[in-house]
């Protein structure tokens, strides 16, 4: 009997694991690094109102592509700062030319990491700011990023 029990506990625990994955991974399906090239959607059609979180999946056609940049460059508001403060970024999404510089405003009584991908993070001390130049080592595109290890994105920058 104890043996059963003990199967059925690993067996359960397995379930919850996987389940727990798949909740992450839906949860965070919009938080991509990879910047998506102003030239790859140059000339497109205007698409619908969209979620400015919601990347192109890998392989994405044009036209999937030219509707996000066409979302995500409605939504952006042309700014030298971003407002991090709890980890909520204001503007959500914002735009700024490429190699200028951006502006991430912390005036929280902590520190917060504002994360591009694994390579790519900055600590914004608490009550500080922290200048970078706006290109992220890409150039020209689409940006996501999160704060602090909450596994989603937060905001969004356009680099024009």
């Amino acid at each position: 009997m104890k043996l059963i029990l003990k199967i059925a506990l690993v067996v359960l625990s397995v379930i919850a694991l996987v389940l727990g994955y798949m909740v992450y991974k839906k949860e965070t399906k919009g938080f991509k690094n990879a910047p998506i090239s102003i030239d790859s959607v140059a000339g497109a059609a205007n698409a619908a109102d969209g979620d400015i979180f919601a990347f192109p999946k890998a392989g994405a056609t044009k036209t999937e592509r030219a509707a996000f940049y066409h979302v995500v460059d409605r939504a952006a508001v042309p700014t030298e700062k971003i407002d991090i403060a709890g980890c909520v970024a204001k503007p959500l999404a914002s735009s700024v030319v490429a190699d200028s510089k951006i502006t991430f405003v912390n005036n929280a009584s902590v520190a917060h990491t504002v994360t591009f991908n694994p390579q790519l993070s900055f600590k914004v001390p608490a009550k500080s700011t922290l200048v970078t130049k706006a290109s992220f080592g890409k150039g020209q595109g689409i940006y996501g990023f999160g704060c602090d290890d909450m596994g989603r994105a937060v905001g969004v920058i356009l680099v024009k």
